[in-house]
């Protein structure tokens, strides 16, 4: 990020950045704020917040994603999901913060249009469990499978924006979910892998 920075500043160009909650522990058991110490530990967590460009010309959009996936072999927590049966955990105290890829994109797009710099965690400012995120996957997909309520590791990496200056809206999980669902259906050419 910071060798395609000097480029987008030679050329006077803004440089939008996506970061991730991975910077952070987890530990602090209350959401973090921008300003926080990057905690995190192990190689990804330390090169994604040295990756970070904070900067008053460019812009990082910090935030955590779930979605579907173009390939069909996926790893991400919704396409794990969709391909499991019979009974899964969904872990009570593991908290998140973090968007539908397609909230993600809308909020680069208004990033685009806009002329805000800086740091910015894109979040709806509410935290959720990934039992509960889970739960509204099953609720949206009517997928026919057992969510176990299981405590699992305590990591809370729940963030807020503090900034409050992006001029839009994140929603709320339920919504976000049902939007990114109803778009999977829309667009099934790209995602053939799930059957909604």
């Amino acid at each position: 990020p910071h060798r395609l920075t000097r480029l987008a500043d030679k050329i006077n160009a803004k440089l939008i950045h996506i970061s991730t909650d991975c910077v952070f522990s987890g530990d602090k058991k209350k959401p973090y704020v921008e300003t926080d110490e990057k905690d995190g530990r192990g190689i990804y967590a330390k090169t994604k917040g040295l990756g970070e460009v904070i900067s008053d010309k460019h812009l990082t959009l910090r935030t955590s994603v779930v979605g579907p996936e173009l390939k069909k072999d996926g790893e991400e927590l919704f396409h794990w999901f969709i391909n499991q049966s019979g009974e899964v955990p969904g872990y009570t105290k593991s908290v998140w913060s973090g968007v539908t890829t397609i909230e993600l994109a809308k909020a680069v797009k208004w990033s685009i249009e806009s002329d805000i710099t800086g740091l910015y965690h894109v979040t709806n400012n509410s935290s959720i469990s990934k039992y509960e995120l889970l739960k509204l996957f099953q609720k949206h997909t009517k997928k026919d499978i057992d969510i176990k309520p299981v405590e699992g590791n305590n990591v809370d990496k729940g963030f807020i924006d503090t900034r409050l200056l992006m001029n839009y809206k994140i929603p709320s999980y339920d919504q976000m979910i049902s939007d990114m669902v109803s778009f999977i259906v829309s667009n099934n050419y790209l995602y053939s892998q799930y059957k909604l």
